[in-house]
């Protein structure tokens, strides 16, 4: 008996093969299939395997019409080319970040110079689309109708976000800002995968879409009352697109800190949760865009009589500082001691390397305050000399639980099973602003832990997160 494993199986035939296109999804009530109907309209398959795929080489003449498919065969492993996607010209709009903080410095008439033309270029694509609709099926084109709907919207929310910028002065100010340390960040990043100084590396600029995404949710985000609040918006995160969403985030953390007197503006403002698998990608993302404008803002006057400006991370399932019996093995004291000895075993924090410029940790990065004897916080120091958080200025990052709970950080990054336990631990409950005492040296409290902390008067509380994700 012989047995053959991935065979392939060829099929020729010079006259061609008949395409077949699939119309399964045509007449379905279901939106998101008859939008891949309607994006698929012209995608002709030749062949369909069995518990195999297929694959067949389409081929165009000197004048781009399509020639016969002579061959097709069974394929185990099969392949397609993505083409890139480069965005088009967009004359007239300002991308640079720097360009559009001292837009905003300057005032409402800099930014309806930079910002004014973006919904008309716009408007432009948008005829374009409606003009590829001529021909379509009646079911297609009522699709394609709904879509250029959605447009629309889009474009009427990208023209209120530059409206907002342009009356609202704590807005405009939280949009430069936001651009600054978005621009720091993405110099610091590039120079450090170009090796030359962070001056040396052209000016950051955001792409078309990344921009837009941020403009067509600043009313969302800055009006409380706004009903743009009820629209949930899907961005493909991918790292072009995690440089539009924390963009975002940035200019939430630091509209909230202009607005909130003292440390009525602290609190978590942005939460992003992931699961394991999907926190390596996460933390190299968080590595070279999040962080950035974190540590940029904390140096900023927006620090100043409030409370630190810190990005947490809440990875790690369980993680204390001090060990909670004789099995656990993933409290902080315990993770850095087996570290500390053994450096090539799993770092006790998920950053490889300083976010600001790129300095790989080492055992001696991590410190425990205010002593190894009593630990109540595990920070991180960069070793490298010229680093802005070296020595005594560690990086405004909390990796360990009870910090976490107590400072509450202006970013929190955090695994889905993690927020799972959030029912069952009643500090938890300072995420979603539930606090209205703070201690300068201990924290905020809420009910949870009565007795704790100046009350903040006037019965005021933090206000509950701006953005999840």
């Amino acid at each position: 008996m012989a047995y053959a494993f991935q065979t392939r199986i060829e099929l020729e035939c010079a006259d061609g093969f008949y395409p077949r296109s699939d119309l399964s999804t045509y007449q379905s009530d279901d939106f998101e299939l008859r939008l891949g109907d309607l994006h698929y309209r012209d995608v002709r398959e030749y062949a369909v395997g069995r518990n195999t795929s297929a694959g067949w080489q389409e081929r165009r003449d000197a004048t781009n019409d399509p020639l016969p498919v002579t061959r097709v065969w069974t394929d185990f492993l099969p392949q397609q080319e993505v083409e890139r996607v480069v965005p088009a010209r967009s004359d007239g709009v300002e991308f640079g970040m720097e360009a559009l903080a001292r837009a905003a410095v300057s005032g409402a008439e800099a930014v309806s110079a930079a910002l004014d033309s973006l919904p008309e270029l716009y408007a432009e694509w948008r005829r374009g689309q409606e003009g590829m609709m001529t021909g379509l099926a009646p079911r297609r084109l009522k699709t394609g109708q709904a879509l250029l709907e959605k447009v629309d919207t889009a474009g009427s929310r990208i023209r209120d976000g530059i409206d907002l910028l342009k009356r609202d002065t704590v807005a405009r100010e939280a949009f430069g800002l936001m651009n600054t340390a978005m621009a720091m960040a993405n110099r610091r990043r590039e120079a450090v995968i170009q090796k030359k100084l962070p001056g040396d590396v052209d000016p950051p600029t955001w792409r078309p879409f990344q921009l837009a995404f941020v403009l067509l949710n600043l009313v969302g985000v800055t009006d409380r009352n706004s009903g743009e609040r009820e629209i949930v918006d899907l961005l493909f995160f991918r790292p072009a697109a995690a440089r539009a969403y924390l963009g975002l985030a940035a200019y939430a953390i630091v509209l909230r800190r202009l607005r909130g007197s003292g440390v009525l503006g602290a609190g978590i403002s942005v939460i992003m949760r992931y699961t394991l698998r999907l926190l390596t990608p996460l933390v190299s993302s968080a590595r070279s865009n999040s962080c950035g404008p974190m540590m940029t803002m904390a140096g900023r006057r927006l620090a100043n009589g409030r409370s630190r400006l810190d990005s947490g991370w809440a990875a790690q399932p369980h993680r204390t500082i001090q060990p909670r019996n004789s099995s656990d093995k993933d409290a902080a004291t315990t993770w850095l001691k087996r570290y500390q000895s053994r450096p090539k075993t799993k770092s006790p924090v998920p950053l490889k390397a300083c976010p600001w410029c790129g300095e790989p940790f080492k055992p001696e990065s991590f410190h425990f305050t205010p002593n190894r004897t009593a630990p109540q916080n595990l920070v991180l120091k960069c070793e490298n000399a010229e680093c802005d958080f070296t020595r005594d200025r560690h990086l405004p990052v909390l990796v360990v639980d009870e910090p976490i709970y107590r400072r509450l950080p202006a970013f929190l990054i955090a695994t889905v099973d993690k927020f799972a336990s959030l029912p069952w631990i009643g500090k938890s409950g300072a995420f979603f602003g539930h606090v209205d005492r703070y201690d300068p040296d201990k924290g905020f409290f809420g009910a949870y832990e009565p007795g704790e902390g100046r009350p903040f008067g006037n019965g005021h509380r933090l206000d509950p997160p701006d953005l999840v994700n």
